[in-house]
């Protein structure tokens, strides 16, 4: 009797560390794919990703912002709460501000919106150079500027600025994408990080990828051999 009882706690803890060891592998495995994975990679017309499209909100506003093409916004279903702050921030902060930063001049959303408050192209002009520069004293240099302009200006450029656009030129200017985390809403923090980071994605630094590379992995992880890199049909 006694040996059949070594026997079995022999066999108990073979199997539990057989266990362990193929949950060590699917572990190992998840953590690989994770880190290799590019959503970039994937189609657009993945399955995985349409299932999955309000964990990638902020990722495709972000594409839209630095592909410069608000049709990615259209990732999203027509009238969804996703497809509309897509275009939100894309109209009012990108089209504006984010392509004075990445392009270093004003944009016709830009020149559109200035010429209700400065009135002319040349003043126009100059208050971008401002916005780029960061500069409240070029503020009084504006072309008919008045006291009223020049106190705008001057706002949009402080360091302590009362609106969310100016601040979000403010990080801009400062360009540091970690920064890009004190933004709201998460949309605008995706774009600003998409815009100043260089070395990798930056559209694809946010906790809803994480998100959707943690379950896709999952997923993956169960299959043989993982690919991260593999196209989904």
């Amino acid at each position: 009797m006694r040996g059949m009882i070594i026997i079995y706690i022999f066999m108990v803890l073979f199997l539990r560390e057989g266990w362990v060891i193929a949950d060590d592998k699917v572990s190992a495995k998840q953590i690989s794919c994770e880190n290799g994975l590019d959503i970039s990679a994937l189609p657009p017309y993945a399955h995985s990703l349409k299932e999955n499209l309000p964990s990638l909100e902020d990722y495709f506003t972000c594409e839209a912002a630095v592909k410069e093409n608000i049709q990615v916004c259209n990732a999203f279903s027509d009238g969804s709460s996703q497809k509309a702050n897509c275009q939100d921030a894309y109209n009012k902060y990108y089209a504006t501000f984010g392509k004075l930063y990445k392009n270093g001049r004003i944009s016709d959303e830009f020149l559109n919106a200035c010429l209700k408050t400065f009135r002319s192209r040349e003043a126009c002009d100059q208050f971008g150079e401002v916005m780029l520069s960061g500069n409240s004293e070029d503020c009084k240099r504006i072309e008919g500027a008045t006291s009223e302009n020049i106190a705008l200006c001057q706002d949009m450029v402080s360091s302590d600025p009362s609106g969310g656009k100016a601040f979000f030129m403010k990080l801009l200017r400062r360009g540091d994408p970690n920064s890009c985390d004190q933004l709201n809403p998460s949309t605008v923090a995706a774009i600003c990080r998409g815009l100043l980071t260089k070395k990798v994605d930056g559209c694809q630094l946010n906790a809803g990828v994480d998100h959707f590379k943690k379950l896709y992995c999952q997923y993956l992880a169960t299959k043989e051999p993982v690919d991260a890199t593999k196209k989904e049909k």
